[in-house]
């Protein structure tokens, strides 16, 4: 049963326990679960807002308990209404608080857009002015990691091939695993945490140990032959590849720029809109 059939299922159960018949105005393109006043929740609302894992009885009371809150939510709001002698102080509110949502997303757009435009020279400036700011937590490394049947053949040329590890034997690696190989992966490009490889081992190597830095580890189980040739490696303790520190140095330059860009596309932004007399000014400051 997928989870749309499900949901459907569970909504026509809750909803026949409190039917009635009413005359509302509904969007004809949607399936409409209840009302209150003149509002309408539709079935999608509650369908986005589901759990994934969610099932039987706790499906329905969570449906049950959405229903309620959104139908008090819409009551208490009325009530409130009707009982505050103004709201223009909200109303005020409100609206200032919509334009600050407004100006600061549009803020954060243009700074995401300037950031895109960031050359890889000041990216490695920064790297090189802040690198005592970049220190490794834990270690990480690059390789390839392959799994294979204890049974597969030209092992010997596998292990072979892992260990001279060039652009020739590269593809003949890649071949082998696709016919042979139970799992494999490539990361000769990306640092890994070693955390995240040591535990495709079914045997923990610390990484302090010696066999770490022969290039090529080899363990054996009574079903599988595991590989991982080793291509790089950094120890904790010190300073982050440029490519890991890549998100901080990107941060750096986003608080760095930020006051700065924004003031000056402000000033930019009034500057036009006086030339352009989008500006009216009643009274001058000026004595």
């Amino acid at each position: 049963m997928n989870k749309r059939y499900s949901f459907y299922l569970i909504l026509i159960t809750s909803t026949l326990l409190g039917c009635n018949k009413v005359n509302i105005t509904v969007d004809s393109d949607r399936v409409p679960v209840m009302s209150v006043n003149n509002e309408v929740l539709y079935a999608d609302e509650i369908e986005n807002i589901l759990p994934a894992n969610i099932t039987g009885k706790d499906s329905v009371n969570f449906v049950e308990n959405y229903k309620k809150n959104w139908a008090i939510n819409i009551l208490l709001y009325e009530k409130a209404e009707q009982n505050l002698r103004s709201t223009e102080e909200i109303d005020l509110l409100t609206e200032e608080y919509r334009k600050q949502l407004i100006i600061n997303r549009y803020q954060q757009e243009l700074i995401s857009q300037k950031l895109k435009n960031i050359s890889n020279d000041t990216l490695i400036n920064v790297y090189e002015r802040e690198k005592t700011n970049f220190i490794l937590e834990d270690p990480i490394i690059k390789g390839v990691f392959v799994q294979i049947p204890s049974k597969a053949p030209n092992q010997k040329q596998l292990k072979k091939w892992l260990t001279e590890m060039n652009d020739n034997t590269l593809e003949k690696i890649e071949k082998y695993c696709i016919q042979y190989a139970s799992r494999y992966i490539f990361f000769r490009d990306d640092w890994t945490p070693y955390s995240q490889v040591d535990k495709l081992f079914p045997h923990h190597v610390d990484w302090n140990d010696p066999i770490l830095t022969r290039g090529l580890v080899e363990q054996k189980d009574s079903i599988s032959t595991y590989f991982l040739r080793i291509t790089g490696k950094a120890n904790p303790g010190t300073i982050e590849p440029f490519e890991i520190a890549l998100p901080k140095i990107t941060n750096i330059l986003s608080q760095g720029e930020k006051m700065n860009y924004i003031k000056s596309f402000e000033n930019s932004l009034y500057n036009n809109a006086i030339k352009k007399q989008k500006i009216t000014f009643f009274l001058s400051s000026e004595e």
